[in-house]
């Protein structure tokens, strides 16, 4: 037992330690930050601006959102137009398609066929 106490006690002791010194770091940190930081009015502004670029930041993505989805339409277009061609043994070229609808049933023939 004397050495399960001895090893809890060095455990214990380390521990503190490496607390300690997270603690010290994370004054010396906010210490650098109010050192640096230069005028509370600055800071203000930073953290305006940073405000204002989160709301440019979001209209942004959602403008990448509908691009992605206009791309992914265009990859559908393309990938049913290979099927086809390849299927019928005709040029992509002498077909268009006009409309592409889903059809009613939430499982697909692939889905139904690879279920079987």
């Amino acid at each position: 037992m004397g050495i399960l106490k001895e090893g809890v006690m060095v455990t214990l002791f380390a521990m503190a330690i490496v607390f300690a010194g997270l603690i010290v770091l994370m004054i010396l940190i906010k210490f650098q930050t109010r050192i640096f930081s230069g005028n509370k009015e600055e800071v203000k502004k930073e953290n305006i601006t940073n405000s204002s670029a989160s709301h440019i930041s979001n209209a942004s993505e959602k403008v990448e959102k509908t691009v992605l989805k206009e791309e992914d339409d265009l990859e559908l277009v393309a990938a049913i137009m290979a099927t086809i061609s390849l299927y019928t043994n005709m040029d992509s070229s002498e077909f268009v398609i006009k409309s592409i609808k889903r059809v009613s049933g939430n499982e697909s023939n692939w889905r139904r066929a690879g279920l079987n």
